[in-house]
């Protein structure tokens, strides 16, 4: 054995605590469906079409206090487990003496980078399969417009009546920037709904959003967010091999794992807008 009293289980626990400990995205948005996903997998979802509401009092037909069952179709998705990425690296002997023994600090770096892998692709799914409102949001180039932007955006989902309860507001470190102005909103307590501060990724609610920073969003150089509600972005993961060995070409142990997982903006229960986004592509002084 490479490793003394490696037990894949423990290691594929420790990557995977280690990816949920770094990734974002990957944490927030829809997973009930992983269950046991691996590669070349299809999760198949049965969708649910919210049945039509009758005026009992009148009646079908015309006869007061009568009801006539609705037949229901299946509007379902399919998620395709189609991403597969492996980590691979060697750990040199003397590099493991120095670490009296211990491999964690290697199996945390080899999360933390599957974290930010995923967030990736969870970020360019939202632009993927979401609905594009840059044209109908005025350009983001302060503190002003960024409110207004998110303003519009909920405008937006209300009209297209995705559910108020669990949207998310993803943004970038420059659409970031304009909310933590002396001048902008969020920095008051009562409308960021944070009392103890702006923590980790977090910076707090406005509008019915819960903001959330992300450096892996589809742009970073000019102001970009996305708005989503949770179970309309769905990702199943899984961490589905983690493996030791001797190297053999130096003295070293050689570690290497698989990381599976699929994802994209789902029609969920009729709610086909339930992701939109603001991408600007040129300037973002510039109208859009």
């Amino acid at each position: 054995m490479a490793i003394t009293n490696f037990i894949p289980e423990i290691w594929s626990a420790r990557v995977a605590e280690a990816l949920q400990d770094t990734a974002v995205l990957a944490t927030l948005f829809t997973s009930e469906y992983e269950g046991d996903a691996s590669k070349g997998n299809q999760v198949n979802i049965t969708g649910v079409i919210p049945p039509t509401v009758n005026n009992y009092a009148t009646g079908a037909g015309g006869n007061a206090r009568t009801t006539v069952a609705q037949d229901i179709t299946d509007d379902g998705d399919a998620i395709l487990i189609n991403q597969e990425k492996a980590f691979d690296f060697h750990v040199d002997d003397i590099d493991r003496v120095q670490a009296a023994g211990s491999f964690e600090a290697w199996t945390t770096a080899a999360g933390r980078s599957l974290g930010e892998d995923a967030d990736t692709f969870i970020g360019a799914q939202a632009v993927a399969g979401g609905i594009d409102q840059t044209a109908n949001i005025t350009a983001v180039t302060n503190a002003a417009t960024a409110w207004n932007a998110v303003k519009d955006m909920r405008k937006f989902m209300n009209k297209a009546s995705v559910p108020m309860s669990e949207r998310y507001l993803v943004m970038n470190a420059e659409f970031e920037a304009y909310f933590l102005e002396n001048d902008a909103k969020l920095m008051a307590v009562d409308t960021s709904g944070v009392p103890d501060g702006l923590r980790e990724a977090i910076l707090g609610r406005i509008l019915g959003f819960t903001l959330v920073v992300s450096n892996q969003t589809a742009e970073q150089e000019l102001p970009h967010f996305f708005a989503a509600w949770r179970p309309a972005l769905a990702y199943v993961s899984q961490i589905d091999t983690v493996e030791a060995m001797r190297s053999h070409t130096k003295f070293a142990d050689r570690v290497r794992g698989l990381h599976v997982y699929g994802g994209k903006v789902l029609d969920v229960a009729g709610y086909d807008d339930g992701v939109q986004y603001y991408l600007p592509v040129e300037s973002s002084s510039s109208s859009v």
